[in-house]
């Protein structure tokens, strides 16, 4: 006769359709326990039948020869008194506990029957308790995945009961051949019940993340997969013997040689079918395995080539945001991250993932280019960047690849295992390609994810464990497209993160890098277009400059110091004599007036009206000149350059004949000549009225035309209490500069917080300067701002910051990042380039020379932060254009625009014409680069960027006939080693339709999408 009547777990709902799928992990573990104790083969064998359930708030009023096992969620779900009746009882066995081996303990083992060994070996397996334990969490969730999606259970309960007594009798007895045959058809019972209503199997991925700080326990888990591959390899040697066997001689001695080898091993249990897991490697963990001993970091290598482990990596450390770079410094950053993991671990991961940060769309082509299969766009350190299905298409710019974007599972926590199959059934139900994937640190697991390994090496009924390049070479492919993100809605976490690990100069230290990189490019832009003119390479720098060969791509770029080389290499390519050094445009400077002939040169891809000064008077004034201004034997001239450009002012000593006539005399006369554009409150130009409050120093509107008040502009520091008004204060205010040309007018005061009850505190120092040239899209606002207080504390609520504000409740933020326009609707903005700020028919847009981080607040205002916790930079300068044309050129040239060069007089240079020049002006070029070809004949890679998201047919002409063109889909060495005859083939078999004609080139580009094309000069 039986110990007990029953055994039975009391689990806290109705039924299995209510089970709880949301508890504390202790809540989870504790209940996971209660059910699958009870599938102890000792248990099993005695009681000779399947474990029942009941209510918690329900149970059995008969206690006698039970045995109950209570959960912590079910014991206050217990009717009133229960449980103390229970204890008391005798003939009740009334077991409470936290985990399965506080449950084991309390178990009445002297009246149990004995287990002859606690693990036996039979090919292709080794058995175990853990092995039934699995079995009845398989039972659990296929019952509960059964009644949670509506489907009518098909399950041969007798079946099922008879294979799990009969395999735990012999486990029991030690007869390991009949335990692992009625355990197969138990397992494969389960799996025909899950089979009537799925067809497909879930797909499950073991992804153990790593970091610096893990490394330590990589020898550990390198061992216990070497041993788990082992046993694999003698499962998968066994089912090979036993298939080329005949009946009658199944159990050979090789098979028997192999158990006998294979029973030495008194840890894990092997598994006939592979539970693979997966390595999580970014660039920072990268280099913290390179540091391991030689033999571990061999034996790692030794895996990964054999394909005993699968791994995904290839992206940058946490400090990389890519929202805070160009696109060019991007892709760098990608390829050096790629390279480093060539040069530590031989070779690169077949798909590409990272531990910390986003990786957004746009790079996708850059990711194919390295031969990424797959990617994980996810954020696990964020929790950022999962979708709604789990394995989708990205697409982004012509190119994509299969992403795994399933919601990371904890495999730590038995919360996240109480209804999985439900879980991964629902998935299926949809439509989707069913993925699982549990994200843990090395060794850290818990019982429930050790249960689904176990539950994967008997059966697929709960699915099959993948390595990540298998996934998605040979998984389901998916036929959904999931949401490109261009720009991540977290990158703010990027300040957060600076503040908080007490980086100096959080905000100043990411806008000098910023700068320093736009600078970089187009110093490069500036000697491909000098290359491009002289047909032969000219480097960007003086040769005494060349950085080392170890300098990283992400490393804080020079100044742009070879602007002004790479400029003059220009002039003397177009066959100017120069006088005087060059000087930057863009860093308010109007060039040296010593020069009697001055020469422009434009990197940027969009017109750009600039101001030079000369020495004497410009005689005929020709079209590109806008205005010119004579004083002191000087002239200050402001000139309209070509994109990719140059214009030539030339100065001379005899005075400038007179337009105009009678009327123009007379007009001067009576309206007094010219006037200055500022005046006391007020800054004005041809294209806006700036008005100034006397009050407070803030910009009280801004107009254009009929337009009416453009934007408003102050300094603010916010504050949640909204009792406090924060307002500035004016000291002093004068007009510094007054001409024609220019208007400058400074502000000092205090930034003070006053309350209701007429408290008054000052906060910070400011000093402002307000600039409008003549001619100008643009109002410059420079300042400095001295903090009295500190702010500590969050920096997106706690800063210093330019606060504009807009009419419109409706208007539309656009980011520039990476060199392209996007809209975003997050609050917290990380755009260094600038923002854009749309309302129907007019726009605004805002340049912080490099400031990365802004705020929207509201609908219609938008913070700038200057000061935050840790930041010592006071001084700053943003500039506001109305109606800009082509915003992200225009910001480009704000951060390096034309620069003026000095030259001999009577030097033999065109007065103005284009290097090259692109149509529609929403695309930018942003490098050109020069090579030669095998024929001999010049070559450039120029980069077309398109800025919007609409498709568009680029037209670039060229200051040089084209012999043939290539979208660059290979490498540059191989492309370069064809002949034209070959390019043009290859051109026209390409997607986008590149052809040419004379000096002209076509082709199509994607939204925001990046087209590197070769052409090759005649």
């Amino acid at each position: 006769m039986p110990l007990f009547q029953e055994c039975c777990v009391l689990i806290p709902a109705t039924n299995l359709e209510d089970f709880p799928s949301h508890l504390s992990d202790s809540e989870a573990t504790s209940l996971l326990a209660a059910w699958t104790v009870l599938w102890h083969p000792s248990l099993l064998a005695e009681m000779e039948q399947l474990p029942a359930w009941y209510r918690a708030d329900a149970p059995p009023e008969i206690l006698d020869n039970r045995l109950f096992t209570v959960p912590k969620p079910s014991q206050n779900q217990l009717p009133e008194g229960f449980g103390a009746r229970a204890s008391k009882n005798k003939n009740c066995h009334w077991l409470e506990a936290a985990s399965r081996d506080e449950f084991l303990s309390q178990l009445p083992w002297d009246q149990l029957p004995k287990i002859k060994s606690e693990s036996l070996t039979w090919s292709p397996r080794d058995l175990s308790v853990g092995d039934f334990f699995a079995a009845g969490y398989a039972s659990l969730q296929v019952q509960i995945m059964t009644k949670r999606l509506r489907y009518t259970s098909n399950l041969d309960e007798l079946h099922l009961q008879n294979c799990a007594v009969t395999a735990a009798k012999a486990f029991v007895a030690g007869d390991a051949k009949a335990a692992s045959d009625s355990l197969h058809d138990l397992f494969d019972c389960l799996a025909e019940e899950r089979d009537h209503y799925f067809s497909s199997d879930p797909h499950l991925i073991d992804l153990v993340l790593t970091g610096p700080t893990t490394i330590d326990r990589m020898e550990e888990l390198l061992a216990s997969v070497t041993k788990l591959s082992h046993r694999q390899s003698v499962s998968e040697s066994v089912s090979q013997i036993e298939s080329q066997s005949t009946a009658d001689s199944r159990n050979t001695e090789p098979t028997a040689a192999l158990n006998e080898e294979n029973s030495s091993d008194d840890t894990m249990d092997g598994a006939s079918l592979p539970t693979p897991l997966n390595l999580l490697v970014d660039v920072d963990s990268a280099t913290a395995l390179g540091e391991l001993p030689v033999a571990t970091l061999d034996h790692l290598k030794d895996l990964i080539a054999t394909g005993a482990i699968g791994w995904a990596g290839g992206g940058p450390g946490a400090d990389v945001c890519f929202d805070a770079m160009t696109f060019s410094n991007a892709q760098a950053a990608l390829h050096h991250a790629h390279e480093k993991f060539i040069s530590t671990l031989g070779k690169a991961p077949p798909v590409y993932g990272r531990f910390s940060g986003s990786t957004p769309a746009d790079l996708t082509a850059t990711l194919v280019q390295l031969g990424y299969q797959g990617l994980m766009p996810i954020d696990f350190e964020g929790g950022t960047g999962f979708g709604d299905e789990a394995k989708v298409i990205l697409q982004a710019a012509g190119s994509q690849l299969e992403a795994l974007t399933a919601k990371p599972i904890d495999a730590s926590s038995d919360a996240s295992f109480l209804t999985l199959g439900t879980r991964l059934g629902e998935s299926i139900d949809r439509g989707e390609i069913s993925t699982g994937l549990f994200a843990h640190w090395p060794g850290e697991t818990c019982q429930g994810f050790e249960d689904l390994k176990r539950v994967a090496s008997w059966s697929l009924c709960l699915g099959k464990f993948w390595k990540l390049d298998d996934y998605f070479v040979e998984g389901e492919h998916p036929y959904h497209h999931g949401e490109s993100l261009m720009v991540s809605p977290h990158s703010s976490r990027l300040l957060t993160d600076r503040v908080s690990s007490g980086v100096d100069d959080p905000i100043s230290t990411l806008a000098s890098e910023f700068a320093n990189a736009v600078g970089r490019e187009q110093e490069a832009l500036f000697a491909g277009m000098s290359s491009l003119v002289a047909g032969t390479s000219i480097a960007s720098d003086p040769p005494e400059s060349e950085a080392g060969d170890d300098e990283s791509p992400l490393s804080p770029l020079k100044p742009a110091m070879g602007l002004a080389y790479a400029a003059s290499q220009f002039a003397k390519a177009l066959g100017a004599e120069l006088d005087v050094e060059a000087t930057d445009l863009s860093q308010g400077s109007n060039g040296s007036a010593t020069a009697r002939e001055i020469l422009i040169v434009n990197p940027v891809s969009a017109g750009i009206r600039s101001e030079v000064s000369l020495a004497g008077r410009v005689g005929e004034t020709p079209e590109h000149v806008y205005a010119v201004d004579h004083e002191s034997g000087f002239t200050t001239a402001t000139v309209d350059t070509p994109a990719c450009g140059f214009a030539r002012v030339i100065g001379s000593d005899r005075p400038s004949r007179a337009k105009g006539g009678l009327a123009k005399k007379l007009k001067a006369s009576l309206l007094g000549g010219p006037k200055p554009l500022a005046e006391r409150d007020r800054l004005q130009n041809e294209f806006m009225e700036v008005s100034l409050s006397p009050v407070t120093g803030a910009v009280m509107g801004v107009y254009s035309g009929t337009r009416g008040n453009r934007f408003s502009l102050r300094l603010v520091a916010p504050s949640r209490d909204k009792s406090v008004n924060i307002e500035m204060k004016t000291q002093t205010s004068r007009v510094v500069d007054a001409t024609p040309r220019l208007g400058r007018i400074e502000v000092k005061g205090v930034l003070q917080r006053e309350t209701k009850q007429g408290e008054q505190s000052s906060l910070a120092d400011f000093r402002l300067e307000y600039t409008l040239r003549r001619g100008s899209r643009f109002l410059e606002v420079a300042g400095e701002v001295t903090p009295l207080i500190e702010f500590k504390g969050e920096p997106w609520g706690n800063y210093l910051g330019l606060r504009m504000a807009v009419a419109s409740e409706s208007a539309i933020c656009r980011t520039i990042v990476r060199d392209k326009l996007h809209r975003v609707r997050s609050r917290r903005l990380v755009a260094p380039a600038g923002v854009v700020i749309d309302e129907a028919e007019r726009q605004t847009l805002v340049c912080g020379y490099g400031l990365p981080f802004h705020r929207r607040v509201d609908d219609r205002f938008l913070d700038t932060l200057l000061l935050v916790d840790g930041e010592s930079k006071q001084t700053f300068k943003v500039d506001y254009g109305i109606d800009v044309r082509s915003p992200v050129a225009a910001c480009r040239s704000r951060f390096s625009g034309p620069v003026a060069v000095g030259l001999i007089p009577g030097s033999n240079a065109p007065e103005i014409g284009w290097i090259c020049h692109v149509a529609p002006r929403e695309v930018l070029i942003s490098a050109l680069n020069l090579y030669s070809t095998k024929e001999g004949k010049l070559a450039a890679v120029v980069r077309a960027v398109q800025t919007q998201s609409q498709t568009a047919k680029v037209k670039m002409r060229f200051c040089r006939d084209v012999a043939a063109v290539s979208l660059v889909d290979d490498t540059i060495e191989n492309l370069l080693a064809m002949d034209s005859q070959t390019l043009n083939e290859r051109a026209e078999k390409q997607a986008s339709e590149v052809k040419f004609e004379g000096d002209l080139v076509q082709f199509g580009i994607h939204s925001h999408g990046v087209s590197d094309v070769l052409v090759v000069f005649d």
